[in-house]
């Protein structure tokens, strides 16, 4: 019996002036080359293909909060274009909610930006450059950016995921001791304005006898995370100590690790004799009054008391 062939599955087909109105175009097969869902070519009958090759295909662009950055959309190898048979469509996709928007259009003689300061730069567009800049990029525009180039003919398209983040401030001090509890010293390392909320602290020392990085795994505590009002996070952690005159020389290192950082941020603080000795500069005051008084006590009973004898 002879095996029955598997039907091949028709590829789909659409008209390209249902997404450029302006322009006519015959109808293009879709391929889709590999596992990437980064890259999107689409082929025509003609004997020339266009292919459009996002940078770092398959990764993530990254992006500080409210800097500029130009989403790359580019035709490798591409000879000087006429815009007038060029059409570009960029879309962004929030990754809260998941929609997709227009950010900027360009076909024919419309020019649309759907974002305040979107752009894509005409005389690139020429060289097969339809790269997007956006300028003071803000949390809320992190996701998948789209870009759709049609260059008569042909038509395609490539995605990049476009992450936002923002590098922690970090201040460390020591915080002053109570009067209950004079003896504990606590060293206080506040981030704040860090994006996304996921941050790492890690607590060490170096002594004047061991130059060896020593992590310290008790007495530190790290409170939960805090979001600020422009949806940036703070966090503050605590390392509580018992210091000694052995301490004195001693760093102690407060480590951060977050994903606007290339490596990880590392702030210092030296023990002295001035930290650790606090506690009797608190209390000679104290003694000298105690000691005054008594001086005077003596110096007005000890009369009084000869005078009775």
């Amino acid at each position: 019996m002879e095996r029955k062939r598997k039907k091949k599955k028709a590829l789909p087909r659409f008209q390209l002036s249902q997404v450029f109105p302006s322009l006519s175009f015959p109808l293009l097969y879709v391929l889709n080359f590999g596992p990437s869902p980064h890259l999107i070519l689409m082929y025509s009958p003609w004997p020339y293909s266009l292919m459009m090759i996002p940078p770092m295909a398959g990764t993530t662009q990254m992006v500080f909060l409210h800097d500029n950055v130009t989403i790359a959309c580019k035709i490798p190898g591409s000879p000087r274009l006429d815009i007038k048979t060029v059409g570009i469509i960029w879309f962004g996709k929030n990754e809260l909610d998941d929609s997709e928007v227009k950010v900027f259009e360009f076909y024919g003689n419309h020019l649309e930006s759907f974002r305040p300061g979107a752009m894509v730069s005409l005389s690139g567009l020429e060289s097969g450059d339809a790269s997007l800049h956006l300028p003071k990029v803000q949390l809320g525009e992190a996701g998948e950016y789209r870009c759709m180039l049609v260059v008569t003919p042909e038509k395609a398209e490539g995605k990049t995921i476009l992450e936002v983040v923002a590098n922690p401030t970090i201040r460390l001090f020591v915080k002053p001791a109570s009067v209950r509890n004079d003896e504990e010293k606590h060293i206080i390392c506040e981030l704040y304005g860090f994006y996304p909320e996921a941050v790492s602290i890690k607590w060490g020392k170096y002594t004047l006898k061991d130059s060896q990085f020593q992590e310290i795994t008790e007495g530190n505590i790290t409170h939960p995370t805090v979001k600020n009002d422009d949806g940036t996070f703070s966090v503050t952690s605590c390392l509580t100590l018992k210091p000694s005159l052995e301490d004195h020389g001693t760093t102690y290192q407060c480590v951060v690790l977050h994903r606007s950082l290339l490596v990880p941020r590392r702030h210092n603080t030296i023990f002295s004799l001035s930290y650790i000795s606090s506690s009797l500069f608190f209390l000679s005051p104290l003694l000298s009054f105690f000691y005054i008084y008594l001086c005077c006590v003596c110096i007005c009973i000890y009369p009084l008391l000869s005078l009775c004898g």
